[in-house]
């Protein structure tokens, strides 16, 4: 009965199906030309670690293809181990896949589910499906997919999460939706990164009153300790999703300059990337360096990158005007502008490389913009997103293969940089 109810929504969605599966499919495919762009040669290796802005790689490879190693950073990414780990031995057990390559398909796995579900939370919110084409276009070539998918790193587990959570608040606006949806959310987005929690609440809390969603919360993190508990048998090292005292090293002091970089890095940077600036690391390994842009401005931007961050803060901007002025989807727009806001403020306070989390919000503000669609704007609104998409695409190319071609391990190795 389900499966035959299932069918007859599949074939009466046939176009959006085939789009969704279209874009996703060639998000993937970014997602491993990307990464087959990096020498793994030595980049994954602990000593490489923090080199590609900051990110753990050579943990999350651990994370993904070890039981015995130290997964010491589960205590902000729950169940991240028990998520992929699977994935990836089916693939290097049954295919015979070396290890590299299936935690490569496993993150362009993610990168699809991420890609359907955006693509279904934009058509949910009412963008016709050229707008919502547009759209997901503009989320595949964003500095953040590009960069964020190119590495193994835990971000894009959190970005489907993000996502999951706001299409259950699109839906429960048109229809009513069993408690146990809320449950399953709320737990999937503690579970890839306990700080992205607070977005599962707030789906919730905006369609219950606070029992209700107390009572939704509480078994969400019944549901991912019964997890974590499993994930505890098979990988002994696992540790409990509690922050230690060693996260106060990612803390930033309340500056100007700070609020300066944070904002420019989270609101610019995330959809244009600007000039790639190699620095050395600090503390051990200082023969190395790391790819970062915190620090730059954007007067740095290429002609290039300056006509697409134009084109971008004009999108943003009206997308924002839009939303705030909007009259339908309530409860999504509230949770939505929430979640902007909590991202923003999460991020200027943690985190030494906003850039790196971009995944995380990289969603949220594609949707925000993408409400510009919604009125009589429509049409300017495509025009800067069919420009946007052109200019921001090739900047962010050429960027990628600057930061690609830096962290090659001969580069590494002769610290010589190109």
């Amino acid at each position: 009965m389900c499966s035959a109810k299932l069918f007859a929504v599949l074939k009466h969605h046939w176009s959006d199906v085939m789009i969704a599966v279209a874009i996703a499919s060639a998000m993937s495919l970014v997602s491993c030309i990307c990464a087959n762009a990096i020498d793994p040669s030595g980049f994954w290796q602990t000593h490489s670690m923090d080199v590609w802005f900051g990110a753990d790689t050579a943990r999350v490879m651990w994370d993904m293809t070890s039981i015995s190693g130290i997964h010491s950073r589960l205590d902000l990414h729950p169940l991240f181990t028990l998520l992929t780990y699977p994935q990836v031995f089916v693939l290097r057990e049954l295919l015979g896949l070396p290890a590299i390559t299936a935690v490569r398909l496993v993150i362009a796995a993610a990168a699809f589910v991420f890609s359907c579900a955006f693509y279904s939370l934009l058509r949910l919110i009412g963008c016709r499906k050229v707008d919502s084409t547009l759209f997901c276009v503009l989320s595949v070539i964003s500095g953040s997919a590009m960069f964020g998918l190119a590495v193994p790193e835990t971000y894009i587990y959190g970005s489907v999460g993000i996502v999951i959570a706001l299409i259950l608040v699109a839906v429960a606006e048109q229809r009513q939706v069993p408690d146990i949806c809320y449950v399953i959310a709320s737990a999937f987005t503690l579970s890839a990164t306990s700080s992205n929690w607070l977005i599962g609440i707030l789906a919730t809390a905006v369609h219950h009153n606070w029992k209700q969603t107390l009572k939704i919360s509480g078994c969400a993190l019944c549901l991912v300790l019964a997890l974590w508990f499993v994930q505890k048998l098979a990988f002994p090292s696992s540790a409990f999703f509690v922050p230690t005292q060693g996260e106060s090293r990612f803390l930033n002091s309340l500056t100007l300059s700070n609020f300066k970089e944070c904002s420019r890095a989270f609101g610019l940077y995330t959809m244009v990337v600007p000039d790639i600036k190699p620095l050395a690391l600090n503390g051990y390994f200082e023969d190395f360096v790391q790819l970062s842009i915190q620090h730059t401005s954007q007067s740095e931007l290429s002609p290039l990158g300056l006509a697409a961050g134009l084109c971008w803060i004009a999108l943003l901007g009206t997308g924002l005007w839009a939303a705030l002025r909007s009259r339908v989807h309530r409860r999504l727009r509230i949770a939505l502008i929430l979640s902007v806001v909590y991202q923003y403020a999460l991020h200027l306070i943690y985190g030494n490389e906003t850039f790196l989390y971009s995944m995380h919000f990289m969603p949220l503000l594609v949707v925000l913009a993408a409400w510009s669609t919604l009125t009589r704007t429509r049409v300017a609104a495509l025009s800067l997103a069919i420009c946007l998409i052109l200019s921001a695409g090739l900047n962010n190319v050429q960027q990628f293969s600057k930061a690609a071609a830096i962290v090659n391990p001969s580069a590494l190795a002769s610290k010589r940089l190109p």
